[in-house]
C-alpha cells in the first residue's frame, strides 16, 4: 500500500481512522446510553439527564465529522470506504436517536413508560460491545467478532419483541386515546437496537473481506 500511496502522492490517515473509531464507540455512545437508562428510571433528574445527553451526542458528532474529514483526505484506506462511512452512520444514528428519544420524552411529558426502561437497558448491554468489536477492526479477523455480532442480534429481535409488547398495551382493544408520543418513543429507541446491530453486521463485513 505505501508503494501506492507514493505513486499518487497520497498519505494513510489509517492510524487517525482507527483510533478515532475506537473513542467514538467507546465514551460518548456507552456514557450516552448509560444516562439514557437513568433519564428512563429517574423522573427528578430528567433535564440534568437530558443535557448530558445532548452533551454526549454533540462530542460524538464531532467525532464523526473529524473521522470523515480525514476519510476524505486519504487517498486509500485500510478497508473499503464505503464500509467506513456505513459504520460510521452507524454509530451517528445510534447517538442521535438516543438524544431525540430523550428530548421527545421531555417535549411530550412521557414519564413512566417500562417499555422504554426495558429497551434503555437491552441498549446499554448493546453498546457496551461495540468498541472491542471496533478495535478488532485493526486486524481484522472475522473470528472475534461472530460472538458479539451474533448476541447483538438476538438482543435487537428482542428489543423488537419489547417494542411490540408496548404497542400492545397503548393500543388494547377499544382503545379511544391517543399514545402517539409514547408509541413513537419506542419507535426510535428501537431504532437505536437496529443501528447497533448494523453497525456489528458492517463490521462483520469489513472482516469476512479481508480474510
Amino acid at each position: 500500500m505505501e508503494k501506492i500511496l507514493m505513486v499518487f502522492g497520497g498519505k494513510t490517515k489509517d492510524k487517525e481512522i482507527k483510533a478515532l473509531l475506537s473513542q467514538l464507540a467507546g465514551e460518548p455512545i456507552v456514557k450516552c446510553a448509560d444516562l439514557l437508562d437513568q433519564f428512563f428510571s429517574d423522573g427528578a433528574n430528567r433535564e440534568t439527564l437530558l443535557r448530558g445527553i445532548i452533551e454526549y451526542e454533540h462530542t460524538g458528532d464531532r467525532l464523526v465529522a473529524k473521522t470523515y474529514g480525514l476519510i476524505d483526505q486519504s487517498f486509500i484506506t485500510w478497508i473499503d470506504k464505503r464500509d467506513l462511512t456505513s459504520l460510521l452512520d452507524a454509530f451517528d444514528q445510534i447517538l442521535d436517536r438516543m438524544r431525540e428519544a430523550a428530548q421527545q420524552a421531555v417535549v411530550y411529558r412521557v414519564s413512566d413508560l417500562t417499555e422504554a426502561k426495558e429497551l434503555t437497558a437491552i441498549i446499554k448491554n448493546m453498546v457496551v460491545k461495540l468498541k472491542p468489536m471496533a478495535q478488532e477492526l485493526d486486524k481484522p479477523k472475522i473470528e472475534p467478532l461472530i460472538e458479539p455480532a451474533g448476541e447483538l442480534h438476538d438482543l435487537e429481535h428482542r428489543a423488537d419483541e419489547i417494542r411490540y409488547a408496548g404497542l400492545e398495551r397503548l393500543y388494547p382493544v377499544g382503545h379511544s386515546g391517543v399514545v402517539l408520543c409514547a408509541d413513537r418513543i419506542l419507535w426510535i429507541l428501537e431504532t437505536v437496537t437496529d443501528n447497533c446491530d448494523l453497525a456489528a453486521k458492517v463490521m462483520i463485513s469489513i472482516a469476512r473481506k479481508a480474510g
